[in-house]
């Protein structure tokens, strides 16, 4: 039996055990929620300006949400089950994430937004 499989399986799973990624996802889904809130809430002549607030509040907390996650393991998680290193995926494959990423957004606005196509 080779126990490298098992001991990759486990430290990946171990990212996930003490549930602080999903509570980040969350809150960036609250903060969006309430972020859309604003132009219901606001003047009328702010509420246009107001839907440029999503994408500045929101690319900074993408951006930074794997070191915000790494200071709350660093606090929480770690003290109580110790530091794994995880392994880092090679450029090209983040790359090509970037990549299909972009490509699955550019079909689904030609498939929900028709008034878009010529």
């Amino acid at each position: 039996m080779n126990p490298i499989p098992d001991l990759s399986q486990r430290t990946r799973r171990y990212w996930m055990i003490d549930g602080l990624p999903e509570l980040l996802i969350g809150s960036i889904f609250l903060f969006t929620g309430l972020v859309q809130l604003v132009p219901l809430v606001a003047p009328a002549n702010i509420a246009g300006w107001a839907n440029l607030l999503l994408p500045l509040a929101l690319i900074p907390l993408i951006l930074l949400g794997r070191r915000i996650l790494h200071a709350l393991k660093m606090r929480i998680t770690y003290p109580h089950t110790g530091y794994v290193a995880y392994r880092q995926p090679p450029r090209w494959q983040r790359a090509l994430g970037g990549l299909v990423g972009i490509g699955v957004g550019i079909a689904l606005v030609n498939l929900t937004m028709p008034s878009l196509r010529r």
